[in-house]
């Protein structure tokens, strides 16, 4: 009686729960409005969602007051749509899709670096309003409608499920990522709810429109991030064997795939063109080199290992000890050594090795446990299910619903893999995390009628308390900064930016750093300079040392080039800078040096602990 294993016999030959059953999308088409729809819902729908957007309004604003490191690759290709530097926009490691949104609201906004903030910060708002909306859509696709069952049954039935799903969502979106964080993560999840909400009702009712709206969904997200594709091939897959399964016609789900090749082409092309080779992108390849076969990375390498081969066009070395970069063309954007990491190492040998891949998964598995094991709402969703598994009346009405729901859990699962096999990050599982909490719920959901109402309080309780927790874990530094009224331009990064226009630096100006690499350097994007050489910043060495455990693959190297500088003499400490002055740059950055140091033409910045040499 389950809604997927459902057969297409006609009502009155079905018996048991399935005679009762209809989905929650026959349930629209019978009466026009949504399953257990009222007033009163839609004034709950409003409030989570305010509510959301207030917790993200201060998680977004309060909790980074820095540009990272990926955030400014994305930010520079956003300044190279409204210029057409195509080669920049397609680039074969950043996807466009984010950088476009973004190039579309910062006009909306003061032309300024205050200004620019506020829109970037605006739009990952409305991002997470769409990913809410998409979680709705993906909540109502998996809701079973009860049509033998009163109105207020159908309510609380949606109730429920809401807010068992609210809480899920604040603990993904806002605990585990969130809208400080400038990146199209929040946006891959959204499209992936949406994908899946639209996947369950073609799989439930095939059409024309629902396959359209499918493949748009799937091939938008290719331009979003490029981990898209591999995903959408599973969905397709998991939709086509869905509908096989109950005999229907794979008509929706081919004009799914076509219209999702449609949308693929021409951005495939775009970096193909870029790169000068055919590809779909080289971000998965190159994790895959760095993290599986370890790589040297992020920046300025050389060559070697042996197996990992030599770049065809590495950054340019000017001095070997200490060592000295530079990296002036051809691009022009704030840290090219990151922000174009595939032409840099092009030229790095793939291979496969059955030892590096095991060692990969089992340190991905035990990042993945520790992830979980920081979730209160891991214990709470396991404690839950543990108390209730206890009834073996709950576990046989309960464990089919959950088997039927493999076109749910199956695509997050697997795209899960498919990061345990290279590179894991807690921002890249958020949404898969949120769609696999959602199905014991889905399935509960079902069972609603006959759960009596107290327990349903009890568990929507723990939930919420769970989802309180992760926010007050997760977000404890950016409440706090809320209350204290700390501002983002406080911070020392920002603090060198206005000094540096201070004194005089100007969009497009090239500047070098010592020390490295730099590829957090808030200071430059924020003025618009470009960092064309630095003192250090040697690629991270991932090889294990003798006496690494086996979850561990960092071996600590920190940079000394700083110390260096500042410790050698002051004909050395000229040189130097006069290879920083051949490579173009009209000022050198420092860190913070020390009292007994000689060295003349040095100003410090103040409130950033940084020192500034102007050629």
């Amino acid at each position: 009686g389950s809604r997927f294993a459902e057969d297409d016999r006609p009502a009155e030959g079905r018996t048991g729960l399935a005679e009762e059953c209809t989905c929650a999308v026959e349930f629209e088409a019978q009466t026009g409005l949504p399953a257990g729809t009222d007033r009163r819902f839609s004034v709950l729908h409003v409030l989570l969602a305010l509510s959301i957007l207030i917790v993200g309004a201060v998680e977004g604003w309060y909790k980074r007051a820095l540009y990272s490191t990926d955030a400014i690759s994305y930010l520079d290709i956003s300044k190279a749509i409204p210029r057409h530097d195509w080669k920049m926009v397609f680039n074969a490691l950043w996807s466009p899709g984010y950088p476009l949104l973004i190039a579309l609201i910062r006009p909306l906004f003061p032309a300024n670096a205050p200004g620019e903030w506020t829109a970037i910060h605006v739009l990952n708002l409305c991002i997470l309003l769409f990913a809410w909306i998409a979680f709705l859509f993906l909540l109502r696709s998996v809701q079973p409608g009860l049509s033998s069952v009163s109105a207020s049954e159908r309510r609380s039935q949606g109730e429920f499920l809401l807010l068992a799903g609210y809480s899920i969502f604040l603990c993904a979106e806002i605990g585990i990522d969130g809208p400080s964080r400038i990146s199209p993560d929040p946006l891959v999840d959204g499209l992936f709810f949406a994908a899946i909400g639209a996947s369950i009702r073609m799989i439930r009712l095939p059409s024309a429109a629902r396959g359209t709206l499918l493949g748009v969904i799937l091939g938008a997200g290719y331009w979003v991030k490029t981990i898209f594709l591999p995903v959408s091939v599973v969905v397709l897959i998991v939709t086509g064997c869905a509908l096989l399964m109950k005999r229907r016609r794979l008509r929706s789900a081919i004009l799914a795939a076509a219209v999702w090749s449609t949308l693929v082409l021409p951005l495939a092309a775009g970096i193909s063109w870029s790169l000068g080779r055919p590809t779909f992108g080289e971000s998965g390849a190159l994790n895959y080199a760095f993290h599986v076969n370890l790589l040297p990375h992020y920046t300025n390498w050389q060559g070697g290992p042996a197996e990992n081969g030599r770049p065809i066009h590495p950054t340019r070395m000017l001095l070997k000890d200490p060592p000295l970069f530079e990296f002036a063309g051809p691009f022009h954007n704030t840290y090219p050594p990151f922000g174009n990491a595939v032409y840099w190492y092009e030229g790095y040998r793939h291979f496969w090795s059955a030892r590096y891949q095991a060692a990969a998964i089992a340190r991905n598995l035990f990042y993945l446990a520790l992830l979980l094991a920081r979730q209160p709402l891991a214990y709470a969703i396991l404690g839950i299910f543990a108390v209730l598994l206890l009834r073996p009346s709950f576990r046989r009405a309960w464990t089919p619903r959950v088997r039927s729901c493999w076109p749910i859990f199956l695509p997050a699962l697997l795209a899960i893999g498919m990061y345990v096999a290279s590179h894991l990050e807690d921002r890249y599982l958020a949404g898969y995390l949120a769609t696999l909490a959602v199905v014991p719920f889905a399935a509960l959901s079902a069972l609603q009628p006959e759960l009596p109402r107290r327990r349903s309080a009890i568990i929507l309780s723990v939930l919420a308390l769970a989802a309180a927790a992760s926010l007050a874990t997760a977000d404890r530094a950016a409440f706090a900064a809320a209350l204290h009224h700390k501002a983002y331009s406080d911070d020392p990064e920002w603090r060198l930016a206005a000094y540096l226009r201070e004194e005089g630096l100007q969009p497009g100006d090239k500047v070098g750093a010592i020390g490295g690499p730099n590829a957090e350097c808030t200071w430059a994007y924020v003025d618009g300079l470009r960092i064309v050489a630095e003192l250090g910043g040697l690629p991270y060495d991932p090889h294990p040392g003798p006496h690494a455990h086996w979850w561990s693959n960092r071996k600590q190297n920190p940079d000394s080039s700083a110390e260096d500088f500042w410790r050698s003499s002051a004909e050395t400490q000229a040189s130097i800078l006069k290879l920083f002055q051949g490579t173009g740059a009209v000022a050198v950055i420092a860190p913070a040096r020390s009292p007994q140091a000689n060295a003349p033409g040095w100003k410090s910045a103040p409130g950033s602990g940084v020192w500034v040499y102007h050629f």
